[in-house]
């Protein structure tokens, strides 16, 4: 794979996640608390919004949640049919998940982008508690 392909797959996702992170971040600390304090809360909250979003990423790709997805597009295509052609036509999850399999098998390490982002944001809320419990005592 070339590192063209492997940004475009997972680099964009990285990006986004942190932008994502970054935004939640600057919410808490502006608008709820200007303290190191706040900051420290603000990181560990956006660390684990990407945590959380990478192992919902895993849970998705070992087709734990087909049943509710494909129950939720069964129930549109019956209220839209044009729009879910594909999914009217299919006779079960079983063919769901089928259909599915090829793009999981390319999107396989994609919870590796959002672990990495929060590791970025985890690590300095880490830091500055570390910090504030040793300038507290």
């Amino acid at each position: 794979m070339e590192f063209a392909d492997f940004f475009k797959k997972y680099g964009v996702k990285f990006l986004i996640s942190i932008a994502i992170e970054l935004t939640f971040f600057l919410i808490y600390y502006l608008v709820f608390n200007k303290t190191i304090v706040g900051a420290c809360d603000g990181l560990f909250i956006a660390g684990m919004i990407a945590f959380a979003a990478g192992t919902f990423s895993i849970i998705t790709n070992l087709e734990f949640l087909d049943i509710f997805a494909y129950s939720f597009l069964k129930m549109f295509s019956h209220i839209s049919p044009n729009k879910m052609k594909h999914i009217a036509q299919m006779n079960g999850r079983y063919e769901y998940s089928k259909a599915k399999e090829e793009r999981r098998k390319d999107n396989r390490f994609v919870f590796l982008s959002y672990y990495a982002s929060s590791i970025l944001f985890l690590i300095p809320a880490l830091i500055i508690f570390i910090y504030i419990k040793i300038s507290i005592a």
